[in-house]
């Protein structure tokens, strides 16, 4: 009776209700086809510098995603809401593949100052990531050699340490003093990473909080 009139949705409920989980048998999960994340402003953004800080804190979280699923993308893409609601995207196909913050962060930065007429007040910023490759090589060529290979494991370094001391660990000094989020958009901390973390200067020690 509950499946005749609820689907297959009301055969979950009742699954739950019963306290079996049906669903991871029922239903098959797909690969993630892109990652992005977005955040609306404390405050208007009027400066392209304001704009690229918050590109930058959004670049740090799709690429700790992207790092911790290992995969990597090929195209960037950002889009913007202006001040009276009105929406603007353009994207941008990489050199080749890559899981590199400041990598993505370099194409958002090109594609926002094509994007943006540098007056208008902007209210929200995301960016979003697509053509998600597992196991991707890497395409080097002249101009960056083994830049990719140093940030790629500078970039993993710091995922190990905010994993285990909590995001605010490491984060750069642009942030500092400042009321953008080093790692913006999305899901709140506590629901992102599952547990929020501090250090106890006086006592060396990890201490929930």
């Amino acid at each position: 009776m509950i499946r005749a009139n609820l689907k297959l949705h009301g055969q979950i409920v009742q699954g739950y209700a019963r306290g079996h989980d049906l669903q991871p048998y029922l239903f098959g999960h797909d690969a993630n086809k892109g990652y992005g994340n977005s955040m609306t402003a404390p405050v208007d953004v009027v400066t392209a510098e304001y704009g690229k800080q918050i590109l930058l804190s959004l670049c740090e979280t799709v690429g700790e995603r992207l790092r911790r699923d290992n995969v990597k993308i090929s195209v960037v893409s950002v889009h913007l809401t202006t001040f009276d609601f009105q929406y603007a995207n353009r994207q941008m196909q990489l050199y080749t593949a890559t899981d590199v913050t400041e990598e993505i962060y370099e194409a958002a930065c090109v594609i926002f100052c094509k994007l943006w007429d540098g007056r208008t007040p902007i209210r929200q910023i995301g960016v979003h990531t697509s053509k998600v490759q597992a196991d991707a090589g890497r395409q080097y060529n002249l101009f960056d050699l083994d830049r990719f290979d140093r940030l790629s494991l500078l970039n993993r370094t710091v995922d190990s340490i905010r994993q285990r001391y909590g995001d605010d660990a490491v984060f750069r000094a642009c942030f500092l003093k400042n009321n953008v989020d080093h790692m913006g958009g999305g899901l709140d901390r506590e629901r992102r990473t599952g547990v929020t973390v501090g250090i106890d200067l006086e006592r060396e020690k990890t201490v929930p909080r």
